[in-house]
């Protein structure tokens, strides 16, 4: 298995050990673990820290979504056109949990020592919810922060303080985007965008069953729905591709020069993860963001869109994003995650350390 690069766990060998000998079956749950411990001694295996986590390649891709795929830009490229779409009318939203602490996974230590302990403040389990709205001209439209607490009470009321022209903030019990917030979303950011932006615009989103719901309420002022093929969201949609990707590597970095700051109470816990997402928002450039439509194949494909559009196109209709700002942008968000810049090239391969 580990030759096709496939993620092999105890678990795993358990339950394939099962199928192939049912007396494994009825052993106790101890007894199968020890007897995998035992396979994995008299093999020389190990468990690994994985050294390259990616996407999915066009060979793991099936038919039928490599199809999906391809109906779904081309449905893309018809809206653009037939509507007459610029790509500053062009938007993605998508929701994106993030953890209080995001940790990196290994930490420079004294060489031979058999510990590398790290401290937390118990954030690595609190979570917040973003809601993420970009434009393919490049822009970072304001975001929505989802804290965990009452709609409506205490922790709500509090954090509205905290609302600015980039930010906006909510509660809900468990931190998930809810109808009730869903809808609040398109009542404070989705709304007013939608009005001010004359003609018609286009909104990305996934198929996740409640935006399906409020299908009708995403649709004012003239906006098109284009919802993205399930399973696909990783090679489809611009916010997975990179930018959920910039936003946590910078939510990791602002943990890592605060995690000497002293929080007593949930209050101090929370102006942190407010002051959080506030910089990670001020360090996201336009490029960043035009790379992440790009490399989705979600680029600017309008044609004919009139003369104030054609400083940004190229003779093709596509975006113009100077090659080695798209480079210094791709390195930055894959120094960690190497070979990952196209659909072609091997992704969603899990290589681990020391191959067996």
């Amino acid at each position: 298995m580990r030759k096709e690069k496939t993620v092999v766990n105890h678990n795993l060998l358990i339950s394939i050990a099962c199928n192939e000998d049912p007396k494994v079956a009825n052993l106790t749950k101890s007894g199968q673990r020890s007897l995998i411990d035992r396979f994995m001694k008299i093999h020389r295996l190990s468990l690994r820290t994985f050294t390259t986590t990616t996407g999915g390649t066009q060979e793991q891709v099936s038919d039928d979504e490599l199809r999906s795929a391809e109906s779904f830009k081309s449905e893309f490229r018809e809206i653009v056109l037939a509507h007459q779409i610029p790509p500053e009318c062009i938007f993605n939203m998508d929701q994106s949990g993030l953890y209080y602490e995001v940790l990196p996974k290994k930490t420079i230590d004294i060489i031979g020592s058999k510990q590398s302990a790290v401290a937390t403040r118990g954030g690595t389990k609190k979570r917040v919810t973003i809601i993420s709205l970009i434009s393919c001209a490049g822009e970072l439209v304001k975001q929505y922060v989802i804290f965990k607490g009452t709609a409506g009470g205490r922790i709500e009321a509090y954090l509205q303080a905290f609302n600015d022209d980039n930010t906006c903030f909510g509660a809900q019990e468990k931190a998930w985007t809810d109808k009730v917030e869903l809808r609040r979303w398109i009542n404070v950011v989705w709304e007013p965008i939608a009005r001010r932006t004359n003609g018609p615009k286009l909104l990305i989103i996934d198929s996740y069953p409640l935006h399906k719901e409020l299908k009708e309420e995403f649709k004012i002022y003239n906006t098109q729905i284009l919802f993205v093929s399930e399973g696909l969201t990783w090679q489809l949609q611009p916010l997975d591709s990179l930018f959920h990707k910039r936003y946590k590597k910078l939510a990791q970095d602002y943990f890592l020069f605060h995690q000497k700051d002293q929080f007593d109470t949930e209050e101090q816990k929370r102006f942190y993860m407010i002051n959080c997402v506030k910089d990670i928002v001020s360090k996201i450039n336009s490029t960043t963001i035009r790379a992440s439509w790009e490399k989705v194949g979600l680029g600017y494909q309008g044609m004919d869109v009139g003369s104030e559009m054609m400083d940004v196109l190229d003779e093709g209709g596509m975006l113009i994003v100077p090659d080695q700002e798209v480079n210094d942008t791709m390195e930055e968000e894959f120094s960690l995650i190497p070979e990952q810049n196209s659909i072609n090239e091997e992704s969603s391969l899990m290589l681990i350390e020391n191959d067996y």
